[in-house]
């Protein structure tokens, strides 16, 4: 519990009603750590500025309370309990400081949601590709924040690749900022790309700077069924090998097919298999002759056609229903598992046979899909109530599955924590000299050791002392 004088400080800071201290109001806001343990921050502050955040940031490293920023909401589980600690949220912080048509590049505060991005983004005809469509609630610095990427990454990348610039509190109060404006901006160190993927474990994003484009002229949506995610991969790796590249591809497996059928208005008779969809954009000479080989093509390795979808409004509105389809699987099951499987794209095909091999091997009911683009799967393991067998077998799964990616020359990101979604402890891969040195910029940057955990890692060591 916060001791008076620091909760009266941090209301001196943000105002009576940008702190909530109430027990039963900052219970939403419990963070797990573990699967009988959690942790209540002592406070949830509100600021609605940069300049707020440094003097909360400046209270909280002279007090030793830690600091966990937040966006949208999203909790990643905490390595080891934490003492005294504050949410810092970005709620208020929405707007759109500067919009450059001509420069393509617009700055703006990091609790931005995507809608909001978006929506302005459109009555500009302008356009950001690495749009994750996933939680149109989700904040900018957030997104940032967590290294997202998207349908659109297989040509056009993720998102700390649209980052020129932000400005960032570190653990001391002090404001700094780093990159710049334009797209060459990096003399030194490329200290923008170390704060995104940082996960709030460096410093709090304030603002952003991040590059445009021009939106595409025309646009084309192929929607796609397939008998297993298996042969729908095949298909996508045998069409992209061909050397015609898609603006969004995207994976969706029987059940969340059968989702989109909740989640889309629009007249699609979606089928009860997996689903492919695949966007090309451009000119429309370039666009109708890729739309014709990505169909003769996913036609000739098993895909049947739904649907052509040309009307932009209702290709937003099936990318719309794409994204709430992922959110809908916490509701599926009283418990989850779940990580991101990332491998290089020559090996998706042989991710998907794995996992589903592993699946049915292990009995597990698994959903997945992914973005072929970039080689990211997101399979989740539906846990019954009180089910040890299924909690264990799930655990095997994944173990299997995170050593298939390492083994491919891939990652895995996670487990992602949120209320309810069960922990799956696998231990971090050995990174020899090199974790040494990620930890070592930990500690140089927060010597207090009062932001986020890395997620591997142990309680601080308080006698390091800051070059910062």
């Amino acid at each position: 519990m916060l001791a008076p004088e620091p909760a009266e400080q941090l209301e001196g800071i943000v105002g009576k009603e940008g702190v909530l201290l109430d027990p039963e109001q900052r219970i939403a806001y419990r963070y797990d750590v573990g699967e009988k343990e959690g942790l209540v921050p002592d406070a949830i502050v509100f600021p609605s500025d940069v300049r707020q955040i440094s003097a909360i940031m400046d209270l909280a490293n002279r007090e030793r309370v830690n600091v966990l920023p937040e966006g949208a909401g999203t909790r990643r589980r905490l390595p080891f309990p934490l003492g005294r600690s504050v949410v810092i949220s970005t709620s208020k912080m929405g707007r759109i400081l500067d919009m450059d048509r001509e420069s393509l590049k617009v700055t703006l505060e990091a609790g931005t949601t995507l809608k909001t991005f978006q929506e302005t983004l459109d009555k500009e005809g302008l356009y950001f590709p690495p749009y994750p469509w996933c939680c149109e609630q989700s904040t900018v610095g957030g997104c940032a924040a967590d290294g997202v990427g998207g349908p659109a990454s297989c040509r056009h990348g993720v998102f700390k690749q649209y980052v020129l610039g932000m400005e960032v509190v570190l653990p001391s109060g002090q404001l700094t900022r780093i990159g710049g404006q334009t797209v060459k901006n990096v003399v030194g160190y490329d200290l923008t790309s170390l704060f995104c993927g940082s996960e709030g474990s460096l410093g709090l994003i304030g603002n952003l700077t991040l590059r445009l484009l021009p939106k595409p002229r025309e646009q084309r949506l192929l929607i796609m069924e397939f008998k297993s995610p298996t042969s729908a991969c095949a298909a996508m790796k045998e069409t992209t090998d061909a050397g015609r590249g898609a603006e969004r591809i995207c994976l969706l497996d029987g059940w969340m097919t059968r989702k989109m059928s909740s989640f889309s208005h629009s007249a699609i008779a979606w089928g009860q298999d997996t689903t492919v969809l695949c966007q090309i954009a451009g000119i429309k000479e370039v666009v109708e002759s890729d739309a014709a080989v990505f169909l003769e093509r996913l036609k000739k390795n098993g895909g049947t056609v739904i649907k052509v979808v040309r009307d932009p409004s209702e290709t937003e509105a099936i990318w719309h229903a794409q994204g709430l389809c992922l959110p809908s699987i916490n509701d599926a099951a009283p418990s989850l598992m779940t990580w991101d499987i990332i491998v290089p794209r020559s090996q998706a095909v042989a991710m998907m046979e794995k996992i589903e091999r592993t699946a049915q091997r292990r009995h597990v009911n698994l959903i997945h899909g992914g973005y072929y683009g970039n080689g990211i799967f997101h399979p989740v393991a539906l846990i019954p109530d009180h089910d040890e067998i299924q909690r264990n077998n799930a655990q095997a799964a994944f173990a299997e599955l995170v050593g298939f990616a390492r083994s491919a020359g891939g990652s895995a990101a996670g487990p992602f924590r949120r209320l309810g979604i069960e922990m799956a402890k696998f231990g971090a891969p050995d990174e020899g000299y090199m974790g040494h040195i990620v930890q070592g910029i930990k500690e140089a940057l927060d010597p207090n050791g009062i932001m986020k955990p890395l997620p591997f890692s142990h309680p601080p060591d308080h006698t390091a002392v800051s070059r910062i």
